[in-house]
């Protein structure tokens, strides 16, 4: 009989750059990943949780499907989450961008601006959102707080619960 033996990689590297988990060596465990600074992360949360701590990233692209990310003590310079059906919460800082688009999950940060102040806007459909002690809940509803220079937050919440403090 032929036996086969397939020995399971903890991760691939794809294009030089771009790193993939394997689902079959981390379904019961955890694993431990050291970024070196200003670098990105791009990727995509499906059923599992992940904790994330002391990053400082250049970008940090994230969709949560259905899984739970905690973030402590994330420092990039834009930030672009979006939550399906999932839940984030944790504390940023960031330089230039946050974009955080809530399907029907739930989002609750702590969010500092590195330089300067926070000009947001934010679009609320179904759901409910809360940004620096401001409420805004209802249907269809649309806004954007202070007027002095470029928005450089942008919240979409569809369905979901926000609160940003």
């Amino acid at each position: 009989n032929n036996v086969n033996v397939r020995k399971v990689k903890p991760y691939q590297k794809v294009n030089g750059n771009i790193l993939i988990i394997d689902d079959d060596f981390i379904k019961d465990s955890s694993l431990t990943i050291y970024v070196p600074e200003d670098v990105s992360i791009c990727g995509e949360i499906n059923a599992s949780s992940i904790k994330m701590k002391d990053l400082e990233l250049r970008d940090f692209n994230l969709e949560v499907n259905a899984g739970n990310v905690n973030l402590n003590n994330l420092e990039v310079k834009n930030f672009d989450v979006e939550v399906n059906a999932g839940n984030i919460r944790g504390d940023v800082e960031y330089q230039d961008m946050f974009e955080l688009d809530v399907k029907a999950g739930n989002a609750t940060l702590e969010v500092d601006k590195l330089y300067g102040e926070i000009e947001y806007e934010y679009s609320v459909g179904m759901g409910s959102v809360k940004i620096f002690g401001e409420s805004f809940a209802g249907f269809d509803k649309s806004g954007r707080k202070n007027r002095v220079s470029d928005v450089n937050m942008k919240i979409k919440c569809e369905a979901g619960k926000v609160t940003i403090s």
